[in-house]
């Protein structure tokens, strides 16, 4: 696949964005817009990755001046949690052994190939 006879080509996500948005690019990304804008009125201007980590602990640790108490309880507010949700997965994966069922492959990627076409 893609297509019923491979005859269907599926763009790249590049490919797509460019023909979707073509001419309608900015010189500079509305990030950096906003952020040389904000950074007008102070000097104190931080980029916070909300990608990194677990958002707000990153936010406090990284983006609040000043709020080290606040971040040392939120990191480890954030590791009691990960240990509770490891002991709970992997008991939950220890009962899923016992119940185990069989299952089928349903190619999905073939079922929607087909209805596009």
């Amino acid at each position: 696949w893609p297509g019923v006879k491979g005859d269907i080509r599926i763009p790249s996500f590049e490919e797509w964005l460019m023909k979707r948005y073509k001419g309608q690019f900015w010189k500079t990304h509305p990030a950096r817009l906003n952020f040389n804008a904000w950074q007008k009125c102070s000097n104190e201007i931080k980029v916070v990755n909300i990608h990194q980590g677990h958002l707000m602990t990153n936010f406090i640790c990284k983006g609040l001046k000043g709020a080290d108490h606040t971040c040392s309880s939120s990191l480890l507010q954030e590791n009691t949690v990960k240990n509770i949700t490891a002991e709970l997965v992997a008991a939950a994966g220890r009962r899923r052994l016992t119940h185990q069922n069989k299952s089928i492959n349903l190619n999905y990627d073939i079922l929607a190939v087909y209805a596009h076409s």
